[in-house]
């Protein structure tokens, strides 16, 4: 993974969206971007640490960057790029 988040093509404010509605609203909205892109996604689950890679790891998009805060009033950052 990279040190610093990448530039983003699009960001999606998932709020407190958790469990598996996060990844299915990450599905979602990635089938909007083109192969290649970008997308950010902000939220507050603390289930996402473990959910949004392994879900990356599934459906060939590759996990760029991910800051996941000691502080759970603070939101995460994950950076996924697009597979084909």
């Amino acid at each position: 993974m990279l040190n610093a988040p990448p530039p983003a093509t699009e960001t999606l404010d998932a709020g407190v969206t958790g469990c598996g509605d996060l990844v299915l609203l990450i599905a979602q909205f990635m089938k909007g971007l083109l192969p290649g892109s970008v997308l950010h996604v902000v939220g507050y689950d603390r289930g996402a640490a473990q959910d949004i890679p392994a879900w990356c790891r599934m459906t060939q998009n590759t996990l760029l960057h991910q800051d996941v805060p000691g502080d759970p009033n603070q939101p995460s950052h994950f950076y996924i790029r697009k597979g084909v």
